[in-house]
């Protein structure tokens, strides 16, 4: 009786260590009016409901398997995979794109709505305007200005809730250097063609990690940059390597579609490769340049580069 106890007892502590909110699928084509949006993900628990006429295409993430439900149904996500209630699915051909998620990417993984309220436009955006990460650090640059480019701190933290189109960016630029960090350095700036560009190393802890990045004038004056980091272990490294040969193969089998392109900005955006999942991105868009949730993606990627006002030009539609 006790040694069953105890195997009960171990199989309920099994349960409740199970993830609650697992990500199941990925959005990767809408098609009529429905709560479903392009590019977002689908949690164990998730209801979504499909009307007459809706199309959506889905990825499930740990099996690389396309799905294309129809409604009307309803669409029920469960650890296991997605149960529809009325209308109709089928699988496409395979596509062997798998995705793990680790969940560093709080925005996208928690399908952040940008457009919940009707804030005033930004005046401005923060000033470094390209960030590019690799291997040896993080590059920042923008135009080149007058004079020589400014020394600027950098300052690494551990991962903060990023500014949203509601908050005031007027105290968001003047806001001082936080008191802590995970690591701070100095980089001199320097001039490359018509840009001012600094290259500021990882902090030596061992990947994989997520930062904030804050960089400041050494001298004094307004942020210059707050965005958030992933510094990717070796196995995610060859993982983003792979992806990107096999979208690349995906989008000549499917020239017109959008697919093989929404997979890879998710993918480079959970990684912390904002800039390149732009690029991704903004290939999904010239097919598809009115869809709600590439918009929606866009917005929050220029978000958090710290482009504010070209965030909020993008103006998805509720």
């Amino acid at each position: 009786m006790l040694r069953r106890s105890l195997v009960m007892l171990w199989l309920a502590g099994m349960a409740l260590a199970e993830p609650m909110h697992k990500k199941v699928a990925m959005v990767l084509k809408v098609e009529g009016k429905t709560s479903a949006l392009t590019g977002q993900m689908w949690s164990a628990g998730d209801r979504i409901d499909l009307p007459a006429d809706s199309k959506v295409t889905v990825l499930l993430l740990n099996k690389g398997e396309r799905v294309e439900l129809s409604g009307a149904g309803r669409v029920e996500v469960s650890n296991s995979g997605l149960t529809l209630e009325g209308g109709s699915q089928k699988k496409l051909s395979t596509t062997q794109m798998k995705l793990a998620l680790t969940g560093e990417n709080h925005r996208q993984i928690g399908g952040m709505t940008l457009r919940a309220q009707k804030p005033q436009p930004p005046k401005y955006n923060l000033a470094l305007d390209r960030v590019e990460v690799s291997e040896g650090g993080v590059r920042v640059s923008r135009p080149a200005g007058s004079g020589a480019p400014p020394r600027l701190q950098f300052l690494y933290l551990d991962p903060e809730e990023m500014p949203s189109l509601t908050a005031d960016f007027e105290a968001l630029t003047r806001s001082k250097a936080p008191d802590k960090s995970v690591f701070t350095t100095q980089v001199e700036g320097r001039k490359e063609g018509t840009r001012w560009v600094w290259q500021a190393p990882w902090p030596l802890e061992e990947p994989p990690k997520s930062y904030s990045l804050r960089i400041f004038p050494v001298a004094s004056g307004p942020m210059q940059l707050w965005t958030r980091l992933y510094h990717p272990g070796p196995a995610e490294k060859k993982e983003l390597a792979a992806a990107r040969d096999q979208v690349q193969q995906w989008s000549q089998r499917e020239p017109g579609s959008v697919e093989p392109w929404v997979y890879l900005a998710n993918l480079l955006e959970e990684k912390g490769r904002l800039e390149e999942s732009l690029g991704a991105l903004n290939s999904a868009l010239a097919l598809r340049p009115k869809d709600q949730g590439l918009l929606e993606m866009k917005a929050r990627l220029l978000l958090d580069l710290g482009r504010y006002l070209q965030a909020y030009q993008v103006k998805p539609k509720p």
